[in-house]
């Protein structure tokens, strides 16, 4: 077992400038700016959205991976499909903080470390943050999390797209979805998902406007568990000091550690000769080499790749090439030198 320590590079210069006034900086569940306010218990977050804080359960229950986009229209100008993560933070017509989904178009949306659940009332479950008074016309579907999930929409009759069953319609004033109205019957939290597709539907063509379509802004869960490192719901499993996720209780939790892997969780490629490359620190004791070494965007693209690379090597490791602040996924396979093999994967957040 190999101890997997996540140390927090607390760079002082970036933390001076560190803002609490983002889509993501306000749904990370950290103190950005370090004035004692968290996400929507910040003013600057309150300033974005207030509505968003008071509708969603937590600022952690927005959406935080692109699956996919598919755009109705060609040549649309604001088609990022991550200005829909996170916080709603768009405040006029030239910011650029939206995508447009185009006539007919479609995106689909994961939660992170959470699963949404219905609330077993007649209350809205899944706000929508689409931009303007009255929102376009869409189709909401949801991905079951589990088999009694899947079950319960197979016997009521929904339809599905792919992995996804339509549960509700939002348009005019109407920006929220109640999962209990096409799945009545189950009291709070039997039913769990953890990922949304949102679909325009088509009313103009694409000639017709600026930006036709929907413009998504966010989305949010009303009621969510969170997920333990097991993937359970509210599960009691955590990771060990060897970063293994296990039961507190289970008779390995406390068992020593062979080796001692750190692997950081931020780093800053800004020049200054510290922490200006995101690479793991064995002890002195280890060695070994890193069969595959991944990264990851927050849509699931593969932004950089290296094989074969010797765990103390002072190159190959990721520089942050030409990739904006924000948090991207890695995924590595290391071979030590005792024979074994084990992957390791999380999230680093790369800070300029």
């Amino acid at each position: 077992m190999y101890k997997y320590s996540l140390l927090c590079l607390l760079l002082l210069a970036n933390l001076a400038q560190a803002q609490e006034n983002g889509a993501f900086s306000c749904s990370d569940g950290i103190d950005n700016d370090q004035n004692g306010w968290i996400d929507c218990d910040d003013p600057a977050c309150l300033e974005l959205s207030t509505e968003a804080c008071a509708f969603c359960a937590s600022a952690k229950g927005f959406a935080a991976f692109v699956l996919d986009y598919q755009p109705g229209c060609t040549g649309l100008e604001l088609n990022n499909p991550a200005q829909a993560l996170g916080f709603p933070d768009w405040q006029n017509p030239t910011d650029g903080k939206v995508v447009v989904l185009g006539e007919g178009g479609s995106i689909k949306l994961a939660f992170n470390s959470q699963v949404l659940v219905n609330s077993g009332d007649n209350e809205a479950d899944l706000w929508v943050f689409e931009i303007g008074d009255f929102a376009e016309s869409c189709r909401i579907g949801l991905r079951p999390f589990d088999t009694f999930t899947r079950q319960a929409m197979l016997s009521s009759g929904l339809s599905a797209n792919e992995n996804f069953y339509w549960i509700g319609m939002i348009g005019g004033a109407e920006k929220s979805v109640d999962i209990d109205i096409s799945l009545s019957g189950y009291s709070y939290g039997m039913l769990k998902f953890d990922a949304v597709l949102i679909e325009d539907v088509p009313e103009l063509s694409c000639e017709a406007t600026i930006n036709p379509g929907a413009d998504l802004d966010a989305i949010c869960g009303v009621n969510m568990l969170e997920l333990d490192c097991a993937g359970v719901p509210e599960g009691l499993s955590e990771f060990n000091e060897c970063g293994i996720c296990l039961l507190p209780s289970h008779p390995a939790f406390f068992e020593p550690c062979i080796n001692e892997l750190y692997i950081p969780n931020a780093f800053s490629p800004n020049d200054d000769g510290i922490n200006d490359v995101f690479q793991v620190f064995p002890e002195e004791i280890i060695d070994g080499s890193i069969q595959q070494f991944l990264i990851f965007d927050r849509w699931g693209n593969l932004i950089y790749q290296a094989q074969s690379l010797d765990l103390r090597a002072s190159h190959g490791w990721w520089d942050g090439g030409e990739a904006p602040d924000g948090i991207y996924a890695y995924w590595m396979e290391i071979t030590f030198n005792d024979g074994q093999t084990e992957q390791f994967s999380g999230s680093i957040h790369l800070l300029r």
